[in-house]
């Protein structure tokens, strides 16, 4: 009876960790409040064992990030009241991809389900891409009009990569679901084509590319054990969604090439195409980084929506006109570093020797994963390199789901060693 007992908030625990990962970019609200009880669960577990506290680096590393946003969002609110609210909002938004120690915290004790996690965020974020098409754009798509569900469509279109990457490298065990093969093989095609279908009509250059390297690296590490005639499907359908995608997008793709020749022959660019827009982008960014090397300018400051107007930086009159309608600069480096100079580059060191860890702990007892979760996180640092949606709830949840179950495997040596001990 009591051993019922004491296992009941653990199987809650493990159906809130499903929840979590099939609502994340589908009914947010729900994985919200999934995360908070899970949160609280973690909390009641750490107050009645406070002698393990030092042994969980991903939790300190959380009260350092926490700290390391409070002052700095104080310090730029005390220098520039008019940004005050922006700063203490950006401190949550900040915070809040380090709750992956929560999912790992629990992932300790329900390894299993990792497996269960990833299909049920296969599956949710499945429901959410077809939630958001947009029906009445269909005849514009099929005229090769780019498809735009909004701000989301570069995040939704980061998420297929990571979907399409899924499919592809765990197709044999999502072929083996059920004894129902064909039915299997039915429902993965589908799948395929769908995340597909929504790159070539996303004209999403950027995750595309990083697929199809990441994607193709990945076959061949399977192909030294296995045949080029069970990878023959996958290669075709990136092959066919590269050759599609560059030829719906072949104007921007011009438009682009012009602009990188005239930033190499040092000849002013315009922010009229995407290529062009990023290159001045970045630019500015490096020039607001150089301003404020060492603390930045604050986790709420903005570079084009608060540092250009407010006349902060020596810019060109054209920055200054056009910049400002960017939300941010595109890129998730240069924003680390224009808000938190060197102190963001050391956060981002600890968090990388964290995760290492973790992942050298992973390989060892899964490689198949440890391979996936890896690719992942590649195709993550490309995203950042080009967007930045690290404060949008879509990367956000994806970093505490896949973070999370990467920092898991610390978790679980740490207790086995305790155990042994």
């Amino acid at each position: 009876m009591n051993d019922k007992v004491v296992a009941l908030p653990d199987r809650w625990s493990g159906w809130l960790l499903i929840v979590f990962a099939f609502t994340a970019w589908n009914w947010t609200g729900f994985a919200n409040f999934a995360l908070l009880l899970l949160t609280l669960r973690c909390i009641r577990e750490w107050r009645a064992n406070q002698w393990s506290l030092p042994s969980i680096p991903g939790l300190w590393l959380l009260l350092l990030v926490f700290s390391v946003t409070t002052v700095l969002a104080l310090r730029t609110s005390w220098q520039f009241p008019a940004t005050t609210g922006a700063q203490l909002a950006a401190i949550w938004r900040w915070d809040a991809p380090f709750l992956f120690i929560i999912i790992a915290w629990r992932l300790r004790v329900f390894p299993q389900l990792i497996p269960q996690l990833l299909l049920a965020a296969l599956l949710g974020l499945t429901l959410g891409v077809l939630r958001k098409f947009d029906v009445a754009q269909f005849s514009a798509i099929v005229h090769g009009q780019r498809y735009d569900s909004g701000t989301a469509v570069l995040g939704l279109s980061f998420l297929a990569s990571i979907a399409l990457l899924g499919l592809f490298w765990y197709r044999e065990q999502l072929l083996a679901l059920t004894r129902w093969r064909r039915i299997n093989q039915l429902i993965w095609g589908l799948l395929t084509l769908i995340f597909i279908a929504f790159l070539l009509i996303a004209q999403a250059r950027g995750a595309t590319l990083g697929l199809v390297i990441v994607g193709l690296s990945l076959m061949l590490t399977k192909m030294r054990s296995h045949s080029i005639a069970a990878w023959r499907r996958p290669i075709l359908l990136l092959v066919l969604l590269t050759t599609s995608l560059l030829w719906l997008s072949r104007e921007r793709i011009t438009n682009d090439w012009n602009a990188l020749e005239l930033t190499i022959a040092s000849i002013p660019v315009s922010y009229e195409t995407s290529l062009g827009a990023r290159l001045n982008l970045y630019r500015v960014g490096f020039i607001a980084f150089t301003a404020h090397p060492l603390i930045g300018w604050g986790p709420g400051s903005s570079t084009t929506k608060m540092l250009v107007p407010m006349h902060l930086l020596p810019l060109p009159i054209a920055d200054m006109e056009q910049a400002p309608a960017f939300a941010h600069l595109h890129s998730i480096p240069l924003e680390l570093l224009v808000r938190f100079g060197a102190i963001g580059v050391i956060i981002a060191l600890l968090l990388s020797l964290l995760l290492l860890r973790a992942w050298l702990h992973l390989h060892a007892s899964d490689s198949q994963l440890s391979t996936f979760l890896i690719a992942c996180i590649i195709l993550t640092c490309w995203f950042g390199v080009y967007d930045f949606r690290l404060l949008n709830l879509d990367l956000r949840f994806f970093l505490i789901l896949f973070l999370g179950i990467i920092y898991s495997f610390h978790s679980r040596q740490r207790d086995e060693h305790c155990h042994f001990n």
